[in-house]
């Protein structure tokens, strides 16, 4: 399967650097691309990515997108991409070396027609003493996700993927639609839904997803 990484960004381009060098470290047999979107981003991050793709190992593509919201970028992103497989993930993740092989066999060996992972903290700071280890929203807020160390299906007894880190056959946009750009975060809030309800939307219609606890994926928690 071609694969088409995904990533939108906003102002963000010290992290998305740091991201896009962690990608390009990436050890894998398939047949990849990378296109990043900026959502009206008012830093370098258009060098950012002319200067990763000079020497990236596959083609890393630049598009602009003028729509606020996190959902309008990756539609966007998806109409350019040209890949059988989505790979999503933020611009302030850290990989495993065999990620998106890990991604791509997940996403056959279980039939579905989406995947999730792991998702691990990277901590800004020393967390607080009352945030715990246990699965609960208070983790999904933090955009972390750890469902054990056994495939599961999403939707029957745990909760939904992370964007962070998810990967969705093409052909599965074919029958849900896009992404909803009125669930994506708004202002400084941490309220992004829009996985969320693409993935409900996905299994009204009779698609199936899991949770694909090897495929690993770190993420910055900052310190505020």
């Amino acid at each position: 399967m071609d694969a088409s990484v995904l990533i939108a960004t906003h102002n963000r381009a010290g992290h998305l650097r740091d991201t896009l060098r962690s990608l390009a470290a990436l050890s894998t047999s398939a047949r990849w691309e990378v296109i990043v979107v900026d959502n009206n981003s008012r830093d370098e991050t258009r060098d950012v990515v002319t200067a990763a793709a000079q020497a990236f190992p596959v083609e890393l593509r630049y598009c602009f997108e003028p729509e606020p919201g996190k959902p309008a970028a990756l539609n966007a992103a998806q109409r350019l991409a040209r890949g059988d497989v989505f790979v999503f993930t933020d611009d302030d993740a850290r990989f495993e070396v065999d990620w998106l092989d890990a991604a791509l066999q997940a996403l056959l060996q279980s039939g579905g027609d989406y995947i999730g992972g792991k998702v691990l903290p990277i901590w800004g700071a020393e967390p607080p003493g009352w945030l715990d280890n246990r699965p609960g929203s208070h983790r999904a807020v933090l955009a972390l996700l750890d469902f054990g160390s056994q495939q599961r299906e999403f939707g029957n007894g745990i909760g939904w993927p992370l964007g962070v880190n998810m990967a969705v056959r093409r052909s599965a946009f074919l029958r849900t639609g896009p992404w909803d750009n009125r669930f994506g975060r708004q202002g400084n809030t941490l309220r992004g839904q829009e996985q969320r309800e693409w993935c409900i939307r996905a299994r009204a219609v009779g698609l199936r997803g899991f949770y694909a606890p090897g495929v690993i994926v770190h993420h910055i928690v900052p310190a505020e």
